[in-house]
């Protein structure tokens, strides 16, 4: 098989705050014709820097040493000049995050003209027919009408399918992935990897795929390379690696998936929310007068019950009012029905009476560095809620906050740390944390594993369950991915455009489906090998 490229001793060190870091350490693996390597780890194995310094992209401050060849051909200590043909031509990336590669000033069509126009020198009706062409190679539908989208106006989806058009747009050798579904649905992720496994096989082209995902790589790859500390543990082809792991860490990648169920929930369990054809419609105004023509309907009469102990996992696409249901239970967007929270007409409760009831229902956002004050420390941050609430009498503070950071698995010396001293999932304990200090007996969990390593998410689900079991907390989770939901919750509401389209006990909903868009869902998240 001829190497499309190939890595040999690769060494990358860093200089920081007059120290240095080898964040890649001896590095070698090739990747063939027509083949797809997926490079595995967690965050800051060193995957990304590896992908990166294969057309020189690192900083200035990056020190690198070894070989990296293409087709022959070293990329390390290249001329400028050289770098430039390669890169956008020969290799070509796709990143995590659209919205962070497109401009959100320019349009779809000027943006991969630009690309055309600087590797091709296309320009005008020639380049516009490139473009459609490339736009309905990738799945996007009427594509000559999406030419004016910005790219707000697109799905997550969509916008990851116009970085692959931007990256297959002229015709490279090597496409590297760098977790371009880390932030999808599964059913969008699902058409994603399908869409690439397609032009793999028509374009001919070599995937180097970098993800912390391995039920992804199981579907993709044809030999895998797992990284730790920036070195590579194990490679081997994929069918080997799954099925008879070597090294330790290798074997604790492949056990790190949230297994199991939650215990029972009893018999005599208090109800702790309850709504009833609850509604949250958001009017669609025009004219002058801003009259209102239609209506978004964000949730249309969603009904749902949890008890003490009990688990609600909410599932559905992007859009599909999970999130907006729950802002609705807390009374934080508003709504049409009922919400009964412990036998009590949330509606009718205003002022000091909400504050004393908001005491009682919390919330963990997804992005925990997003919500989390980085000037703040771990202290005033986990405590924040105690100052607007009130301390519970005859309690010091900093003695509360202890308690509650090693009940999540925190030391308590580290109090005086700030957010961007802990890592992802040190800083989700203490978004944690300052939910769960005020004994709250309701927590919405809206997607807090999605931006978390595997094994991370492991140990976050573990937390979950024995705060759960602890203190009886009622949880309404939130999520798209339905393996952990399935580890976490006893029952399950599937949602679709703003309608419940199935709810039921967890293991009736993922065992035997009575919904189309249910069974969809479920062989985009366990379906099997793609590409």
């Amino acid at each position: 098989m001829t190497a499309v490229l190939e890595v040999d001793g690769l060494n990358i060190r860093f200089g920081q705050d007059g120290r240095v870091i080898h964040a890649v350490k001896g590095v070698s693996f090739t990747v063939g014709k027509g083949e797809t390597v997926a490079l595995v780890g967690e965050s800051g194995s060193g995957k990304s820097v590896t992908a990166l310094s294969s057309v020189a992209l690192l900083p200035d401050s990056a020190e690198v040493s070894g070989s990296i060849r293409y087709l022959g051909r070293e990329m390390v200590g290249a001329s400028e000049a050289e770098l430039r043909r390669v890169r956008g031509n020969d290799i070509s990336f796709i990143f995590q995050e659209p919205m962070t590669s497109l401009n959100p000033l320019h349009t779809i069509e000027r943006q991969l003209g630009e690309s055309l126009a600087l590797h091709q020198g296309l320009s005008g009706a020639a380049a516009r027919a490139r473009i459609v062409d490339l736009l309905q190679k990738v799945g996007i539908a009427d594509a000559e009408s999406r030419l004016g989208a910005y790219p707000h106006q697109l799905s997550g989806g969509q916008r990851q399918r116009v970085m692959i058009a931007m990256a297959l747009a002229n015709g490279p050798e090597l496409l590297i992935a760098d977790e371009p579904t880390t932030a999808l649905d599964v059913t969008i992720q699902a058409q994603i990897l399908d869409l690439l496994a397609e032009l793999k096989a028509k374009e001919g082209l070599s995937l180097l795929f970098i993800t912390h995902d391995l039920g992804i790589v199981r579907r993709i790859a044809d030999r895998v390379c797992v990284m730790q500390g920036g070195e590579i543990v194990e490679q081997g082809a994929a069918k080997e690696i799954f099925a008879n792991p070597q090294h330790p860490y290798t074997q604790k990648l492949l056990a790190a998936e949230p297994q199991g169920a939650p215990e029972p929930v009893a018999a005599d369990a208090v109800e702790v929310v309850r709504t009833e054809k609850l509604r949250v419609w958001f009017p669609i105004q025009q004219g002058f007068l801003r009259r209102t023509v239609g209506h978004v309907k964000a949730v249309n009469e969603a009904s749902l019950s949890v008890r003490a102990g009990e688990t609600l996992g909410i599932v559905g696409e992007s859009g599909s009012g999970k999130t907006t249901l729950a802002l609705a239970v807390l009374r934080l967007t508003p709504s049409e029905g009922r919400v009964v929270f412990l036998g009590r007409e949330v509606k009718d409760v205003h002022g000091a009476a909400l504050r004393a009831l908001r005491r009682d229902m919390q919330v963990v956002f997804q992005d925990p560095f997003g919500s989390l004050s980085p000037r703040m420390t771990a202290e005033q941050i986990i405590a924040e809620g105690l100052g607007v609430h009130g301390l519970e009498p005859g309690r010091d503070r900093r003695e509360m906050v202890a308690e509650i950071m090693a009940e999540v698995g925190l030391d308590p010396a580290w109090m005086g740390r700030y957010p961007h001293e802990f890592s992802g999932g040190q800083r989700q304990r203490i978004a944690i944390a300052r939910a769960m200090i005020l004994r709250p007996k309701l927590v919405v969990l809206d997607e807090p594993t999605s931006a978390l390593d595997m094994t991370v998410q492991v140990q976050i689900v573990d937390l979950l369950r024995s705060l759960q079991r602890k203190w009886g907390l009622a949880y309404i989770f939130i999520s798209h991915d339905l393996r952990v939901v399935k580890a976490l919750s006893h029952r399950v509401l599937v949602m679709k455009s703003g309608d419940v389209v199935e709810s039921g006990a967890a293991d009736e909903v993922f065992g035997a489906p009575k919904s189309a868009y249910t069974r969809s869902l479920m062989a985009a998240a366990f379906g099997e090998r793609a590409l």
